[in-house]
């Protein structure tokens, strides 16, 4: 596990289910029990309803509010208001039509698999796992595809372009430039970032600098890369947003930008047809928003990140954006208007990255798990079949028991299986088999994600929590309590069977890879559904063994996810015929 992780895992049997560390001046609660941990998220919920974040953003203040603005890191009604209208894509309507593009990318992520399985190849499963989930996010909520997994590009060894250079063609592998923009923001900082945020917590002043593009503790070269990976990233999304515009919605958002920019100062409004970007040179880093910002040279090189993600998507077509189009018709009830393109944008950023690292992590984590027990991968491997011959014979109202009687008799297809929403509920020990990954290495197990600040005192089951302080739940010190999961090293997915008498006893919050409560991840239904339908995929055709020579064992570390330092290496052997049955 990482230091970070290891520490709070001894400070926590050390000193019990509430301890205190302080984050400068500020008292850090941490809670490592089930109830507490329901107290703090549900009970209390409208005491500790927003996250406590140190604000930690490296590059410019106007980067900061960008942050600030999304699900994520919003506060107060701006975090209702959101979850409402971003809710309405993970329905289960909108999932029953996602599924299908689940599908084609995972179908894509089986063509790689054979590739390597053919010729003997090992793969890293964080990335190639990024890859498909990043390609998944595009697809259904950008309306865009990423090309991600294309065999062309995806076994090109040649490195993106860089983020902040104005020669070459930013069209060029811009879905591999997004997605290498998305995982630098993922790196952790090392121990000099973390003393550097101690400081930050004893001199606020320190922040508003740093917030400009100073970076504290020796890491001027990393807060670079992130700030521009986050601008590339915004100009992606601004280009996206611009191609899903119709007449109703230029005129809405080109009046709410220009009473932002009237307001706020920050620059001139945009919307398309009346975009100033539109007519400049996108290397000049003229994007209005950054260059009205203090230290101009900064706002320049950020705009240039910007503008070159903006105009990586001049030669590509996107479908209309599932996810913007709810903010287009909405309108901000705190203002009576129209969201911003910056609101927008904001939300986006969130999503994108948000979606895709996490589900990859939990994947690679399960898959990495599951390759050192092969009998469990031959569970999953049946019971993908089981479903095949329930669906080749579902006309005839045969049941799911008599199909699979008829396994012995039936030959494993070369063909992938589709699975729609409705197949999941046949896929129980699958589904099973992710939810123990997660418990086991619960990629979202960092304190900040699962923190929340204290707006008045509180009290849970008589611990006095005063206004102002961080309460922060430890994940992976309830993953890993004996009392909770017997043998709770042991990778054993039948505990989250509904049938295991585990799940009778076990306490709800004992569970928290995705959080607790109504702040609980918004995409949770989303990111088990994208997992199944790959793992149940890649596991009818494939077995999968741990490289010993690189991933014998897992060096793992902390920061916004749990990492493995030098990835997750894994072996692809092509499925015998008599093993899927």
């Amino acid at each position: 596990m990482g230091k970070a992780t290891q520490a709070l895992q001894e400070w926590a049997s050390s000193y019990g289910p509430v301890f205190v560390w302080y984050m400068g001046r500020k008292p850090c609660i941490v809670l490592s029990d089930p109830e507490l941990v329901r107290q703090a998220a549900i009970t209390n919920f409208q005491h500790l309803q927003d996250r406590s974040m140190f604000q930690i953003c490296p590059g410019m203040a106007i980067e900061a509010e960008f942050m600030n603005k999304g699900l994520f890191a919003s506060q107060g009604k701006d975090w209702t208001h959101a979850r409402a209208i971003l809710q309405q894509f993970f329905t289960r309507d909108e999932l029953i039509k996602h599924t299908h593009k689940m599908n084609f990318s995972a179908d894509r992520l089986l063509a790689f698999l054979a590739t390597s399985a053919s010729a003997g190849d090992e793969f890293e499963a964080t990335y190639t796992f990024s890859k498909m989930t990043m390609e998944v996010i595009g697809t259904t909520a950008f309306g865009v595809d990423f090309h991600l997994q294309h065999e062309d590009i995806a076994n090109s060894k040649t490195p993106s372009p860089s983020l902040s250079s104005s020669s070459g063609s930013a069209s060029i592998n811009y879905g591999f430039n997004v997605l290498s923009a998305a995982r630098s923001l993922f790196q952790p900082l090392g121990l000099r970032g973390n003393k550097a945020r101690i400081v930050l917590g004893l001199a606020p002043l320190l922040g508003w600098v740093q917030r400009r593009g100073v970076a504290i503790g020796g890491r001027v070269k990393a807060l670079k890369t992130i700030s521009l990976a986050r601008c590339f990233i915004w100009g992606i999304l601004h280009g996206i947003l611009e191609n899903s515009y119709d007449v109703d919605s230029i005129e809405r958002i080109g009046m709410a930008n220009k009473n932002r920019a009237e307001t706020t100062g920050t620059g001139t409004a945009t919307a398309t047809g009346a975009s100033q970007d539109k007519t400049q040179n996108p290397d000049d880093g003229q994007w209005p928003i950054l260059s009205q910002c203090p230290m101009h040279t900064l706002g320049k090189i950020r705009g240039k990140s910007f503008n070159k993600g903006k105009q990586s998507l001049k030669n590509v077509a996107p479908e209309s954006s599932a996810l913007f189009k709810l903010f287009q018709d909405a309108v901000n009830p705190e203002t009576d208007k129209p969201f911003t393109e910056f609101d927008i944008c904001a939300q986006g950023f969130n999503i994108i990255v948000g979606a895709y690292e996490t589900t990859a992590l939990g994947l690679s984590f399960t898959l990495y798990e599951l390759a050192k027990q092969p009998e469990l991968q031959r569970r999953i491997a049946k019971e993908v079949a089981t479903l095949r011959v329930f669906k080749k014979n579902k006309p005839s109202k045969r049941t799911r028991a008599a199909a699979a009687k008829d396994l012995e008799e039936a030959s494993p297809s070369s063909l992938p299986l589709d699975i729609s929403f409705e197949d999941l509920k046949y896929l129980p020990f699958t589904e099973a088999c992710f939810l123990e990954g997660l418990r086991l290495w619960p990629p979202a197990s960092s304190l900040i994600p699962m923190s929340r600040h204290a707006k008045e005192d509180v009290t849970l089951d008589g611990y006095k929590i005063p206004k102002g302080a961080c309460v922060m739940f430890n994940v992976w010190h309830v993953h890993h309590n004996s009392e909770y999961y017997p043998s709770p090293e042991k990778y054993t997915p039948d505990r989250f069977l509904s049938d295991h008498p585990e799940m009778k006893i076990r306490e709800r919050q004992a569970f928290l890879p995705f959080g607790a409560g109504p702040r609980k991840c918004i995409g949770k239904a989303f990111a088990i559904a994208e997992a199944v339908i790959a793992l149940a995929k890649m596991l009818e055709q494939f077995e999968f063994r741990v490289d010993m020579a690189r991933s014998a064992e897992l060096d793992i570390i902390s920061s916004a996810t749990l990492q493995p330092v030098n990835g997750i290496w894994l072996k692809v052997f092509k499925r015998e015929e008599e093993s899927s049955c």
